[in-house]
């Protein structure tokens, strides 16, 4: 048998790593965490943010996520975050009036990703309205999300956190059939991940709706098809795990699960938080190599049907120059502004089109 000579095994070599690139599998998998903190403010005694937020901290620099939503995150905490983790870029508002509110804010990690977009719409009848609440919720709950191109290849993504509400039923099954209408809005190729704390219980009504949407896999399910009897993730501060699992991280199809676990860092029987932080390690695939650089731009804006109903609409950007903004229902502008009212929400997000 002839022996190949060194130049003809790099060439090979280098063919199977552009090859590997063009199908999409990058050379490090997506490190994703979801972490409900707990918010600082809560009257927790020897749980108290003070005496917890190095752990916190500790137990985040310990998995060294390259997304990380968290839930029940007050301006406070962010700002302790966004000094903790100065690799990271942080997106967040409050759900309510209060500037100081809670948060579902997200990070993403600068150096690996670029921003392309954020925003944030309210769970309720009328999303793009601040601070609104409907059904049985209790507060106003909100999901925020971010759309990132990946500074390695230009592939893109939309990053979404979530926290559902705690008391209100109907509020919690309304909430997971708008996430999915907003995901099954994005173009068919762009990946999506979400994080959150769900309240709610797998098989439960809506984790049925968002599971049964086409663009989502629960990737503990998916990397554990059968249920274990210790997955809860809300432990009280006692680390108990025989609770209902209530946190998740949902991905595209396209995404192989190498891991996901519950993380149940504790130091000396003293918890970070009275959630245990899930997270997900995934590997890219031909579907979530889809999204190519060179795709024009679109986004998404709010709008009101015919029969009163709000929902996404698609904006396409169609051609370099020229009237090149069409909607989804035909209309064509030269701007993209020209879709939407004149008034503009905080960052800089457009909510609402008219």
């Amino acid at each position: 048998m002839s022996k190949l000579r060194p130049v003809t095994v790099l060439l090979l070599a280098v063919g199977a790593a552009l090859l590997a690139d063009s199908n999409g599998v990058a050379a490090e998998p997506l490190r994703v965490m979801s972490f409900n903190i707990r918010y600082g403010s809560a009257r927790d005694g020897e749980n108290h943010w003070d005496k917890r937020h190095d752990l916190v901290a500790e137990t985040i620099r310990d998995f060294d996520p390259d997304l990380l939503g968290t839930q029940e995150t007050l301006r406070f905490q962010g700002s302790f975050l966004q000094q903790q983790f100065p690799e990271h870029t942080y997106v967040g508002w409050s759900r309510e009036s209060n500037p100081d509110g809670e948060q579902c804010g997200l990070m993403f990690r600068t150096k690996r990703f670029e921003l392309v977009d954020s925003g944030q719409f309210w769970l309720s009848e009328t999303p793009d309205e601040k601070f609104s609440k409907s059904w049985d919720s209790s507060l106003p709950r909100v999901a925020t999300w971010v759309r990132l191109r990946q500074n390695s290849d230009g592939a893109e993504l939309l990053f979404l956190n979530t926290h559902f509400d705690h008391i209100g039923q109907v509020a919690r099954l309304e909430s997971a059939k708008l996430l999915r209408k907003f995901v099954e809005s994005q173009p068919a190729e762009l990946p999506v991940i979400i994080t959150g704390d769900f309240n709610t219980a797998e098989k439960s009504e809506p984790y049925n709706e968002l599971i049964a949407s086409e663009r989502l896999d629960d990737t503990r399910r998916k990397k554990h098809p059968i249920a274990e009897a210790e997955e809860g993730t809300f432990n009280g501060f006692r680390g108990t795990t025989d609770g209902a699992r209530i946190d998740w991280i949902l991905a595209s199809p396209g995404y192989s699960v190498v891991s996901a676990d519950i993380v149940r860092t504790n130091r000396d029987g003293r918890y970070p938080s009275d959630h245990f932080p899930v997270t997900a390690l995934l590997q890219g695939s031909d579907r979530v190599a889809a999204v190519a650089p060179v795709r024009l731009q679109d986004f998404f804006c709010q709008r009101r049907n015919a029969a009163g109903e709000r929902g996404f609409v698609r904006i396409v950007r169609t051609a370099a120059s020229g009237p090149i903004w069409r909607r989804e229902d035909g209309k064509v502008r030269s701007s993209a502004a020209a879709f939407f009212r004149p008034v503009r929400v905080s960052a800089g997000t457009r909510e609402t089109c008219g």
